[in-house]
């Protein structure tokens, strides 16, 4: 994905932690704190209406529903969490895997980035490469090297550029090409040092010319522009050099031939880019998850891995995630999470990076495996590996044929989903549509979907609370959350309320539910950021535009709308 989206599309903007324990629920209004649970019609707040499906739900008898969160860690023993986390009973804290499933301790979850020291003590990773960086890694031996004008390929021995055959996978090549050099960091830097080698062979080949075109004579930048010729033979790699060194002449602030001649001979561009790529390979070109981890990241047969110990760094993220779901209502401490009848069940899989998608498909498997009705995944993603593509579609169709309902939350990357490619979707499986994949976008207490999260008419499904959310954090602490995780919580706990109280709704009966009864402002007009030829302009659409149902998750009247079903059945 883009690098700079790829962090989960999970954005903390404000946490107070010095409030933490003078900072009571009780204190503030309701529409203060976790305005999520509130009505539009009701309270004129946007929330789901949580309050209001309470009260229509009465009398009525409800079953616990396990929320598997696959994201960051968990503070498992938060005050507001009490007997709100999933508990494996078949598993016992003693070192051994009591319940045979390959796992040592997953007591309440599992740490897909944990694993152990020489002295057997817990350890985790803090942060995971990007996902264009993994892919260079993978193919760098086989592509980084080329370089291409479109019809003949080269490569460099020493300073010279030499003639060599075409790569044996021009697919690979061009998906490494097209792709990987735009998505990766490190591939695209590496590729600089590429784009100056080649700077610097044009140069000489300019020089020659230049000296034969005006022998004995001082050569300046009007001299130089003669060179450009509409009619010659198109040749790719000289004209990027040509206009390269075009724009050196007012950056160097000189007019003179021999002054560019010179630092590209020197070396200077090349040494520059060199450079910026070491420099950033040495940061962040391992995460150390051979060392921590162990496993052989490439292979999905691979799966004994990891460790218990979920309250790591990053675990913020994740319980103010289960606070919205889950958290204790009615104690007057905290808010109030959305389902009481939510079990939270956590699975570190992110961190600092891009989510190792075996790691995340992995995850899904362990969630249904061991009893999850809702999931949430990460943030979607534009780079899925076809390989690793597979995983997680095969993962999303064992969910869907264990009555799991999935959801994933886009990312703030401004981009129209019909336009642009993210993964996890509904279409992903060739000729088959996903009935239990949900993609939500975060909305406000007035409304207001996020200015930047991507949207789609048909890709995207609903927005749901996301700004501004009054939620726990680690150590008891308190405060304000905005992201496109808080809104992937309010709709999951609004789809866990669903399937507490009306087991006998499928998935995908939930997933048309929920859309079918969103709140829809019809006549509000809302303003987005959308990219149009690489470009960030503002423009005021419908809530139609945006996503499927048209609106914003509403469990009351998803409540209101499952009774009336039910009743018409006796």
């Amino acid at each position: 994905m883009n690098v700079n989206n790829a962090i989960l599309s999970i954005m903390l903007l404000l946490f107070a932690p010095s409030m933490a324990q003078t900072m009571k629920a009780q204190e503030y209004k309701q529409s203060d704190l976790d305005w999520y649970n509130l009505h539009p019609t009701a309270d004129k707040v946007y929330g789901v209406g949580a309050n209001e499906a309470y009260q229509l739900l009465k009398g009525r008898k409800a079953r616990r529903v396990v929320v598997a969160l696959i994201g960051s860690g968990l503070d498992v023993s938060h005050e507001d969490l009490k007997g709100k986390v999933w508990k494996n009973q078949r598993e016992k804290p003693n070192g051994r895997d009591d319940d045979g499933n390959g796992l040592v301790d997953d007591i309440v979850g599992w740490n897909f980035l944990g694993g152990k020291d020489k002295a057997g003590t817990n350890r985790s990773m803090n942060f995971t490469l990007n996902q264009g960086d993994r892919e260079y890694f993978r193919l760098r031996e086989k592509y980084a090297d080329y370089v291409s004008d479109g019809k003949r390929f080269y490569k460099f021995d020493g300073d010279e550029m030499v003639q060599v055959d075409a790569p044996r996978n021009m697919k690979e090549y061009r998906y490494y090409r097209d792709t990987i050099v735009y998505e990766s960091p490190l591939a695209s830097r590496y590729a600089g040092i590429l784009a100056a080698k080649v700077v610097r062979h044009y140069t000489k080949i300019f020089d020659a010319k230049l000296r034969q075109r005006f022998p004995g004579q001082e050569i300046t930048l009007k001299e130089f522009e003669t060179l450009y010729d509409k009619n010659a033979p198109k040749d790719s790699l000289a004209d990027m050099s040509f206009m390269i060194l075009g724009y050196s002449f007012p950056i160097a602030k000189t007019e003179s031939w021999k002054k560019i001649y010179e630092v590209e001979m020197q070396g200077t561009p090349i040494r520059q880019a060199q450079q910026a790529y070491e420099a950033y390979l040495q940061k962040h070109g391992d995460d150390n998850r051979k060392e921590i981890v162990g496993d052989k990241p490439n292979d999905i047969r691979d799966t004994r891995y990891g460790n218990g110990q979920l309250l790591t760094e990053d675990a913020n993220i994740g319980t103010m995630e289960a606070s919205i779901i889950a958290g204790v209502r009615d104690n007057r401490i905290g808010g109030d999470g959305i389902c009481n009848e939510a079990l939270i069940m956590p699975l570190r899989v992110a961190t600092a990076g891009d989510p190792y998608l075996k790691d995340v498909a992995l995850a899904m498997r362990y969630a249904v495996d061991h009893g999850a009705k809702v999931i949430v995944l990460p943030s979607q993603n534009t780079l899925f590996p076809v390989s690793e593509r597979s995983w997680i579609a095969d993962a999303l169709r064992y969910a869907e044929q264990k009555d799991v309902l999935v959801i994933a939350p886009v990312t703030e990357s401004s981009q129209d989903l019909g336009h642009t490619l993210y993964y996890p979707n509904r279409f992903m499986i060739p000729g088959h549509e996903l009935g239990n994949l949900m993609i939500v976008a975060p909305s406000d207490k007035e409304g207001k979907p996020s200015l930047s999260a991507n949207f789609g008419r048909k890709e995207l499904d609903i927005h749901a609370p996301g700004k501004e959310i009054y939620t726990a954090g680690v150590a008891n602490t308190y405060g304000l959350a905005t992201g496109t995780g808080m809104a992937a919580a309010s709709l999951a706990g609004s789809a866990a309320l669903i399937r507490a109280y009306f087991p006998s709704l499928k998935a995908g009966d939930v997933h048309r539910l929920l859309n079918e009864t969103a709140t829809k402002p019809n006549d509000m007009e809302v303003e987005k950021t959308m990219v149009v030829n690489d470009r960030k302009v503002q423009d005021l659409f419908l809530y139609s535009d945006l996503c499927l149902s048209g609106g914003i998750v509403n469990v009351a009247n998803a409540v209101k709308e499952a009774i009336k079903r039910e009743q018409s059945k006796k």
